[in-house]
């Protein structure tokens, strides 16, 4: 019922994490903006319901320098 998304950056630059909703796993039927807000902590965690069957994790990156990122998505049940 619930979806928890965790990422860990390189360096402390401005990133944030969105989620992309599907229910076809195709189109995109909504987004949840913000589930990890703008910051630059190194190690960032978010929380949000479900709201469709298909979701993708959506990093954004405002630096102008390339980064080594990883997320991950955990389906609470």
């Amino acid at each position: 019922d619930r979806m928890a998304v965790t990422l860990m950056n390189d360096a402390s630059t401005q990133t944030s994490v969105n989620i992309v909703w599907s229910h076809d796993g195709v189109t995109q039927h909504g987004e949840d903006s913000g589930v990890i807000g703008v910051g630059t902590a190194i190690r960032k965690a978010g929380e949000t319901a479900t709201k469709a069957r298909y979701a993708k994790v959506s990093i954004s990156n405002a630096d102008a320098a390339a980064h080594t990122m990883s997320a991950w998505a955990f389906l609470k049940a």
